[in-house]
C-alpha cells in the first residue's frame, strides 16, 4: 500500500524542498531571457510551489488524514515536469533539442499540470486546519512572515481555492497556446511534387 504522509514526505521531500529553491533561478533566468518564459508565471509557479514546499516542512503532516494520495500526485507532476523541462532548457540554449523532448515538453503538461493541482490544492486542504495553531510557534521564516496573515484564518480554504482558480487557467491556456505555436495545430498537407 501507499505510505502515509509522514514516510512519503520524508522520503522525497529534502530533494523535492532543495529542487524548488532552486527553481528561483527560472524566475531569474526569464528576467534577464535566456529563456523565452514569462517572468508573471514562472514566479507565481514557483512561489506557489515554495509555499507548498515550506507548509510540508514546516508543520506535521502525521495529522493531516489522507494527505499521503495529494503528496504523491503532487511531487510526481512536479518531478516529471522538471525531469523533462530542464534539459529541454538545457539543450535548446545549445541549440540541440531533440524533436521528443519538445514534444514531452509541450504534451505532458495536458495531464501532469491538472495532476499537479490536484495534489497541491489537496495537501493545502489536508494542511490548513494545522496552520492556524502551527504557525505562530513556527521557525520557518517564510511560513511565519508571509503566510500566516492569509493562511491561518478560516477564509483561508475560499482564499485557496480563488487564488487557484484565478492562477491556473492563465498558466493552463498559456502552455496550450505555446503547444499549439511549437508543435502546430492540424498537420500540414504535404505538398504536391513538382513534375
Amino acid at each position: 500500500g501507499m505510505p502515509d504522509g509522514v514516510e512519503l514526505w520524508k522520503a522525497a521531500g529534502p530533494g523535492i524542498s532543495k529542487w524548488q529553491w532552486f527553481a528561483v533561478m527560472e524566475v531569474v533566468h526569464a528576467a534577464v531571457g535566456m529563456v523565452r518564459s514569462p517572468v508573471g508565471t514562472t514566479g507565481v509557479q514557483v512561489f506557489s510551489r515554495l509555499v507548498l514546499v515550506e507548509v510540508l516542512n514546516g508543520l506535521s503532516v502525521k495529522q493531516a488524514e489522507g494527505i499521503a494520495p495529494f503528496i504523491a500526485a503532487m511531487s510526481i507532476a512536479w518531478s516529471v515536469t522538471e525531469v523533462v523541462r530542464y534539459p529541454f532548457y538545457g539543450l535548446g540554449i545549445l541549440g540541440m533539442c531533440p524533436k521528443f523532448l519538445t514534444f514531452l515538453r509541450y504534451t505532458l503538461f495536458l495531464v501532469l499540470y491538472p495532476m499537479g493541482v490536484s495534489g497541491e490544492m489537496g495537501v493545502l486542504n489536508k494542511t490548513l486546519p494545522q496552520l492556524a495553531t502551527a504557525l505562530p510557534e513556527t521557525k520557518n521564516w517564510l511560513l511565519r512572515n508571509v503566510l500566516q496573515p492569509g493562511l491561518s484564518s478560516s477564509h483561508s480554504w475560499p482564499t485557496v481555492c480563488a487564488i487557484y482558480a484565478l492562477c491556473f487557467p492563465p498558466l493552463y491556456f498559456y502552455m496550450l497556446g505555446q503547444r499549439k505555436k511549437v508543435l502546430g495545430g492540424k498537420p500540414k498537407e504535404p505538398k504536391a511534387k513538382k513534375q
